[in-house]
């Protein structure tokens, strides 16, 4: 009996932390679900693939942030997909933390490391190279600062083993540990978070040694270590040594980090899908035009009805398998929208430049709306409001016929 009565009881002691476990990821996906926004950039976090993080203890945190600066998320590791694949659907790219960047893989071998993976460390230097490529929005966390560096060129230096150094930025597993690091004056950092001394939260065992070409230093911590730098000559890329997505929950200011990730990857969403809004203008034009003379703007038409619907889900990057013919699609909406904008224009010349057809529709829409469209409409409608000639009876309803 007494045996029974202490199984129970450990039993109930072992069970309660996964039962609380469960209630906290079933409250965090039920607020998840319903706080994400619909529409939005897709920002992608290229996460860690270690079992804390796939459980989602070290990933939640992102979530959470970036859901708030109304980013849409999404969470890939290495072997799920390639590189292209993933800078096709995103438009903006998040490196989260994780395990250390392999000293191999930037020269430094024999160098102690922990919980290393050099297919991610290759991985996310393609995914780094190919979003600068783009001049894809990048923002880098703890080991993102680190492989971001690495990418560039840099390297890094192993802090676990000098004591000092480690006890200041949390090296000895002290998760959380905080202190002063100063942002750095005419900086693009600064220029978000404020110039000067602020405290922030490390736990990191490797930190940057030697910058990567390319990169600024855009804050040091009180011991020299760097802790944060951008690149100047892209439009944003910036990566941080410390936390913000922790801080985040409870100091409003870090939340500008993510904001400004999200609101730079929905201008560069609005530049990479400008021939859809080409493509989109020109249906709007040869739908209004349709039925003006013109056997070809109605075949114009046709065409860009068929491929925008497809094209727009492709283009948010709604299913990365789907996209094998989306560049076919894209070019074809691209075509036929041009070709469309240049019959309405009248122009002798058809246009090369989707962003010179696209400032050309939305200066003349109106004009041309008020010079041809509108009468034709606005007599169709008069039209309609036409009295209907005296003496001549009303057609019965069908119910009354019945009776």
């Amino acid at each position: 009996m007494a045996m029974s009565r202490a199984i129970k009881k450990w039993g109930l002691v072992l069970a309660s932390p996964v039962l609380l476990f469960l209630l906290v990821a079933l409250t965090f996906q039920i607020w998840y679900c319903a706080a994400r926004p619909k529409h939005g950039p897709v920002i992608g976090v290229s996460a860690d693939s270690a079992w804390h993080a796939r459980l989602g203890l070290t990933t939640a945190s992102y979530k959470i942030a970036l859901t708030r600066a109304n980013g849409r998320v999404f969470m890939f590791r290495e072997g799920e997909h390639t590189p292209e694949e993933i800078l096709d659907r995103v438009d903006g790219l998040l490196l989260a933390g994780g395990g250390d960047v392999a000293p191999e893989t930037y020269g430094g071998a024999g160098v102690a490391a922990e919980l290393t993976s050099a297919a991610r460390d290759q991985f996310e230097i393609a995914l780094i190279r190919g979003a600068l490529e783009r001049d894809l929005p990048i923002l880098g966390i703890c080991r993102g600062i680190q492989i971001l560096n690495v990418a560039h060129g840099g390297t890094l230096r192993t802090i676990r083993s000098e004591e000092e150094t480690a006890r200041y930025h949390g090296s000895k597993l002290r998760y959380g540990h905080r202190h002063q690091a100063t942002v750095l004056a005419d900086t693009y950092l600064a220029s978000l978070i404020g110039a000067g001394e602020r405290e922030v939260n490390s736990y990191h065992g490797q930190a940057i040694e030697r910058v990567g070409a390319g990169l600024d230093t855009a804050a040091v911590a009180g011991d020299g270590i760097v802790e944060a730098v951008e690149r100047a000559d892209r439009f944003f890329v910036i990566a941080v040594q410390w936390h913000p997505e922790l801080l985040s929950l409870a100091e409003r200011e870090e939340m500008t980090l993510f904001s400004a990730l999200v609101d730079a990857a929905r201008t560069y969403a609005t530049g990479k899908h400008n021939d859809i809004n080409v493509a989109s203008q020109a249906l709007m034009a040869t739908y209004e035009w349709r039925e003006l003379p013109g056997k070809e703007r109605k075949e114009f038409f046709n065409k860009v009805q068929q491929y925008l619907g497809g094209l727009h889900s492709l283009m948010r990057g709604t299913d990365v398998k789907k996209r094998g013919d989306a560049e076919q699609k894209y070019n074809t909406v691209k075509d036929n929208g041009l070709k469309a904008l240049h019959l309405l224009s009248g122009e002798p010349q058809p246009f090369a430049d989707p962003d010179v057809a696209f400032e050309w529709w939305k200066e003349n829409k109106k004009r041309r709306w008020d010079d041809y469209v509108g009468p034709r409409f606005r007599k169709k409608e008069e039209a309609k409001k036409v009295e209907k000639p005296e003496g001549k009876a009303e057609e019965p309803a069908k119910d009354e016929k019945k009776s």
